[in-house]
This record gives structure tokens, C-alpha cells and sequence, in this order.
């Protein structure tokens, strides 16, 4: 008797079992809405990576603000994003926005030459003002301005594939333009298609080209045909 109940209360548990898990669980499908267990484990919210400095390091220029005052060798950082100056003075890190400069003078590492940085809203392409900040490199009739701003490139991390950045990314970008007064010509293009864009195609301009063997959406080039011109 005691044998015949032990065994019936063994069948009632596995049975009650049984129906439990077949109810609520698939072996071969674990991924369904009415399960606990999970086929991926969750991504981490993206991160945001990249420098939006136009150099991390600092170095000394010389500002002189809009009132006239003049901040002169003090190391500074410009942010390119913002048009913020960072200012090293007295141990401690003050900021000062581009807007309120009228000139700010650096070397610029890249060509070794000295610019003038400012708030690329000042100068204006088919109606709408650049952003980020412009350096400048100032000629008798031209300037060369160097664009600099800041392009938001989002996740596009691939799962399955497993390929692409799993961060956001802030990617430095620049675009080179001469200037004369408020008109502005993109360096894009031939010399000669460049040349017809600046009014520019004498046979004077073409024999300097010509001979210094510039290519103008050079940037070296360009300020090198700014001070010839």
C-alpha cells in the first residue's frame, strides 16, 4: 500500500513538472516573447569618441579682444565645435568665446604659418554661414581660408555582422576657400576650373602656376600662389 502511494505521488510530480516546463519553455526556441532565457546579451549605450580640439596640446597666441584689451603668450586651446578658447593663467583654465575676440594669432602646425583664427560665421557661402571656426592667412589681395568644423558620425554597429562602431564619433573635418572681400570660392576642382571661378584666367596667373607648379586645392600651394599674387 505504502509502495502504491509513493508511487503514485512520484507520477503526480513528474506529470505536474512536465507541464510546467513544455508550458513555458522551448528547448529548440529560447528567444520567444514567453521566455526568460535570452539569444544576446544587451549592447552597451553608445559612447561618444573624438577630439573636437584643433590641436590637444596647447601653445601660446596672442588675442586681443573686441573692448581692445590683448592677451599675449599665455597658452591656449581652441575648440573647434563651440568656438571656445581655453586660456592657461595662474594654474587654472579660463574659457572665452571666439565672439567676443577680435583677432585671435597662432602658428598654424600644419603649414608653420602664422593665421588669424576666428568664428567661421564670418564669412558666408550661398547664403548660410560656415560653422566651427575659419584660420586665416591673410595676402596683399586674397586670403586663404582653412575651414575647420566638427562632423557627428552615429553608431552603425552591425550585430550580426559584427562590423561597423559600436561609439558615435566626432570626426574633425576642413575645407579650403580664397577669399577676396565677402566673396569665397571653394578649392575644389582643375586649376583652370578654379581659375575661371576667381576671374583669374590671364596669362600672368596661369605662367605662375605654370612655373611653381602649384596645384591651388593644396593648401601649401595656395598660400604660396596668395603671396605671389
Amino acid at each position: 500500500m505504502r509502495f502504491l502511494y509513493f508511487f503514485l505521488s512520484l507520477f503526480c510530480i513528474f506529470t505536474s513538472a512536465h507541464a510546467q516546463f513544455s508550458g513555458h519553455y522551448n528547448a529548440l526556441n529560447i528567444t520567444g516573447t514567453t521566455n526568460t532565457l535570452k539569444s544576446e546579451i544587451p549592447l552597451a549605450q553608445p559612447s561618444v569618441t573624438g577630439s573636437t580640439y584643433l590641436d590637444d596640446d596647447w601653445q601660446p597666441a596672442e588675442i586681443v579682444l573686441k573692448d581692445g584689451n590683448v592677451i599675449s603668450e599665455l597658452p591656449v586651446r581652441v575648440e573647434i565645435e563651440q568656438g571656445n578658447v581655453e586660456i592657461q593663467y595662474k594654474g587654472e583654465v579660463k574659457f572665452l568665446n571666439l565672439a567676443r575676440v577680435d583677432s585671435l594669432m597662432l602658428v598654424d602646425r600644419t603649414t608653420q604659418s602664422t593665421v588669424i583664427v576666428v568664428k567661421a560665421a564670418a564669412f558666408v557661402v550661398d547664403g548660410v554661414p560656415l560653422q566651427g571656426i575659419a584660420m586665416v592667412h591673410s595676402g596683399k589681395q586674397y586670403n586663404v581660408v582653412k575651414h575647420l568644423y566638427i562632423e557627428f558620425l552615429p553608431s552603425n554597429y552591425n550585430v550580426a555582422m559584427d562590423v561597423g562602431s559600436k561609439d558615435h564619433r566626432k570626426v574633425k573635418k576642413e575645407r579650403l576657400y580664397l577669399a577676396n572681400g565677402s566673396d569665397i570660392v571653394l578649392m575644389k576642382g582643375s586649376n583652370k576650373k578654379i581659375l575661371k571661378q576667381l576671374h583669374l584666367e590671364n596669362a600672368n596667373t596661369l605662367e605662375i602656376i605654370r612655373q611653381e607648379k602649384l596645384n591651388l586645392t593644396n593648401e601649401s600651394d595656395l598660400i604660396r600662389f596668395v603671396d605671389l599674387m
